[in-house]
């Protein structure tokens, strides 16, 4: 592996730990529509990730 993936990797792996754990809450019964849903994790400067979801445009 290159430097540039191992730093993207690294990267990637230190934003999704530093979204934190799910709240603790009840399972919600899912829907087709909730699980053709997609997102995408975006980091910002600072390192921190957050997820957004990705809209189709039709």
């Amino acid at each position: 592996m290159n430097d540039k993936k191992k730093k993207q990797m690294d990267r990637a792996v230190k934003a999704m730990l530093n979204l934190g754990s799910m709240p603790d809450e009840k399972e919600p019964e899912f829907t087709k529509a909730d699980l053709d849903r997609k997102f995408r994790m975006r980091v910002d400067r600072k390192g921190r990730g957050t997820m957004v979801e990705v809209k189709e445009s039709d």
